[in-house]
């Protein structure tokens, strides 16, 4: 809460702030709102480059022109992030040592059942316990990662999200991208690089 930064009009609500990569130093772009004579308008800029002079990316990026980029290629971005998931699912390789050391675990169960009952005495219980722990370690087995849940993508691609999108608020309209992308980049022409993407 003390490092959140507060927009100085309760109006100046930047979709993508902390979201956007500059092309040249790949620091986060910052949002910036420009009065004139309608509401205003939102852009974001590399304060690297316009403030201490370390970059050379000095042009300001349309909030608007982003905002128009990313729903127009949302539906390609969201299904390149499914087929790159399932297809990692796909290609994890199956560790032959899982099921011994499964069976090694049930056994160690067994172990604490039979010391807690007072059917073995705490030197056996020790010495056995040492010995499964250490075959355990030697089968080395790799934990994999937790697969990604794919529901909520899928569940975007199957709604209308471009009507539900129109109809919010800008602050839902906030929430909606960064519960759906954790960040991407643009190149030197404000154009968003695909490759760049990271979906949640």
């Amino acid at each position: 809460k003390r490092n959140a930064r507060k927009p100085s009009s309760p109006n100046q609500l930047f979709l993508f702030s902390g979201l956007i990569k500059c092309p040249c130093c790949g620091n986060n772009l910052t949002g910036n709102f420009v009065k004139n004579e309608f509401n205003g308008v939102y852009t974001y800029r590399c304060n690297t480059a316009r403030v201490r002079k370390l970059c050379t990316f000095t042009k300001s990026v349309s909030e608007r022109k982003i905002e128009k980029q990313l729903l127009g290629n949302l539906e390609q971005y969201i299904s390149n992030e499914i087929i790159r998931v399932e297809s990692i699912e796909d290609d994890r390789p199956k560790n032959k040592n899982i099921e011994k050391v499964a069976k090694l675990k049930a056994e160690m169960d067994r172990l604490n059942m039979m010391f807690r009952k007072g059917r073995i005495s705490e030197e056996e219980y020790d010495t056995d316990y040492m010995k499964l722990e250490k075959q355990i370690k030697k089968l080395d087995v790799e934990e994999a990662p937790p697969k990604k849940d794919l529901d909520a993508l899928k569940g975007i691609l199957e709604s209308d999200y471009r009507t539900i999108y129109s109809h919010l608020t800008k602050e839902n309209k906030k929430s909606f991208w960064r519960n759906t992308i954790k960040e991407f980049a643009i190149d030197e022409n404000k154009k968003i690089v695909p490759e760049s993407i990271i979906i949640f």
